[in-house]
């Protein structure tokens, strides 16, 4: 398994936060304030994940895929 930089982790992370934002907007919440506030958080953290500025924990990115609607399965392959 190849090590990525920290830049990298935070540009996939940044890109994994963009398809739940996409899904959580067919589910109903249209605005990065309404998924935000059901993630439990504030929309400024929210939109630097989104940017790419700051890159959530593990337990983050599964809450915001609970508000969003979705799962994320973790594979070792």
């Amino acid at each position: 398994m190849q090590k990525q930089s920290t830049g990298e982790a935070v540009q996939n992370a940044a890109s994994l936060i963009q398809s739940l934002v996409s899904i959580a907007r067919e589910n109903g919440l249209f605005t990065l304030k309404a998924f935000a506030e059901k993630a439990g958080m504030k929309r400024p953290q929210l939109s630097r994940y989104v940017a790419g500025v700051d890159s959530p924990t593990l337990d983050t990115l599964i809450r915001l895929a609970a508000a969003a609607g979705a799962t994320i399965t973790i594979r070792r392959d």
